[in-house]
């Protein structure tokens, strides 16, 4: 993924990954977001970023011709850090979306990364904390968009 990706405003509904026949619409909802970002991987895994900076009704949308059904997704979420107000934006986590149809990957489960969001440790926190931007799943789940069959 060298080449510079063609975006459109899009629109902000339906939420989620829509493919058109011509490209795809993507959508995700958030009110607290300062800016979001489409994570768009090759066949290598090889991650490119495209600002969605279209914003409706709290809606982060865009349109991309260049998209077709097999494209791996996800997102990285800017924004604030606040867990007391339940506010948990960190763009060092990709985050998948809530409406995709199917993902990809498996999780490779690290109990000792395991821990409670309500957890008062010390050592706990930092799992928590803003400034931790280790990846969160080293099973890399992403999300893949699939074209969905429509009911008359």
């Amino acid at each position: 993924m060298t080449d510079a990706i063609e975006i459109w405003p899009g629109r902000p509904y339906p939420l989620g990954a829509a493919y058109d026949g011509g490209g795809t619409n993507f959508s995700l909802f958030s009110e607290v977001a300062e800016k979001v970002e489409l994570c768009l991987y090759d066949d290598g895994g090889n991650e490119e970023r495209v600002v969605l900076d279209e914003i409706d009704a709290s809606c982060w949308h865009g349109y991309l011709p260049s998209v077709a059904p097999g494209q791996r997704y996800g997102y990285r979420v800017h924004g604030p850090w606040a867990p007391e107000a339940g506010q948990r934006c960190n763009p060092a986590k990709l985050l998948l979306d809530p409406y995709a149809k199917a993902i990809e990957g498996q999780v490779v489960w690290a109990p000792q990364r395991a821990r409670r969001v309500d957890d008062r440790r010390p050592d706990a926190r930092r799992v928590h904390d803003r400034g931790d931007r280790r990846r969160g799943c080293r099973g890399r789940l992403r999300c893949c968009l699939c074209v969905s069959r429509r009911t008359a």
